[in-house]
This record gives C-alpha cells, structure tokens and sequence, in this order.
C-alpha cells in the first residue's frame, strides 16, 4: 500500500488506519457525501501526469471494459453481502452456544453428574472448582470468541466494496455524460462555423 502514495497519503486510508473505531461503516458514515467538483479535484490532484491528456481509443475500450465488470460485480454484491450476514449471524450464535456450554452446562453437568464419583472433592472438578485458574482462562476465552466475529468484519469491507463500485460507476457515467455533452458542444460549434 506504501507504494502507492496516492492511496497511502490519502484522507480515507489515513483516516482508516488511525481510527480506533473498528467499525468501517460507522468511520466513513460520519462523512458528508462527496460533491463531483471535489472528486475532480482529487483525481486531478492524484493523477497530475494524466492532466491536459486525451482518453483514446484504447484507454476507452478498458473504461468500458471496467463499467462491465463493475456492473457484474454490482448485481453479485448484495448476495454475497448476505451470505457475509448470515455467516455473522450464525457465528454470533455459535459463540454465544459455546460461551453457554462453558459458562453455565459444563459446570452445572459437573455439580449433578460428576460430583458424587470425586467423593464430593471440589478441588478435583474443572468446571465447578471456582478456585481453577483454568476455569477463570475458559471464561476469559469465552467471553473474547463472543465479542470477537470476523464475519462482521468481511461484511463491512463488502458494503464498502458495494459502495466504491457504485462511486466509480457514478463517475464513469458522469464521464460519459460529458463527453456526450462535448459532442454536441463541437456539433453546434461547427454548425455555426458553417
């Protein structure tokens, strides 16, 4: 990422990598939506070495190319948003089983079942022993795997994903628009040099 400096060094990733907030989409909510005049100036700031540059042939062929795959990718996103959903959803329930089993079954099957072929000694339970050191690193795990869901996390990066795409669509359609606009500019121009 370091060598790309016009990424590294700009606003977002710089606001992102310095940002306690693990939440992306709390991080990027808080900021208002960007206006074309400021997206043209962040472009033209980032790529001075294009500026003055006619897009040929060539270079619009990959452009369209990119909208194509953009707008393939686009229709597939939300599907795999919910997929990264549901994925969250059910790890979210599966830890809070697992905490469960550790916290509250593992112990309470060890008081009823178990406590009675230990001749009623607490210090040979693992579970209902409240003076295990183990016990107290089980809780401990327990309570990291509920609060910790890497799901969330794919889910966010794909809403951010379903975000950017849709923002180079934005433009790439804002960039057609002006070139329509700048033919028919040159169309009327040489009408009236007739």
């Amino acid at each position: 990422m370091a060598k790309l400096p016009n990424l590294y060094y700009g606003e977002e990733f710089q606001a992102l990598i310095r940002s306690k907030d693990m939440d992306i989409s709390v991080l990027f909510g808080k900021w208002p939506k960007p206006k074309y005049e400021d997206i043209i100036v962040k472009y033209q700031s980032c790529f001075r070495e294009l500026e003055g540059k006619e897009i040929n042939k060539n270079t619009a062929t990959k452009i369209i190319s990119f909208a194509t795959f953009l707008r393939a990718s686009q229709a597939k996103l939300p599907t795999y948003k919910e997929m990264a959903k549901s994925l969250a959803v059910a790890r979210q329930g599966y830890d809070q089983r697992l905490a469960g089993l550790y916290c509250r079954i593992l112990p309470e099957y060890e008081k009823t079942c178990l406590f009675e072929y230990v001749d009623g000694k607490e210090q040979l339970m693992i579970y209902a022993n409240s003076s295990n050191a183990k016990l107290q690193e089980h809780g401990n795990i327990a309570k990291i795997i509920t609060k910790k869901n890497p799901y969330w996390l794919v889910y966010d990066l794909i809403k951010l994903e379903e975000r950017d795409g849709l923002a180079f669509l934005e433009s790439i359609q804002s960039r057609e628009n002006l070139e329509l606009k700048k033919q028919e500019i040159d169309i009327k121009i040489g009408e009236n040099e007739r």
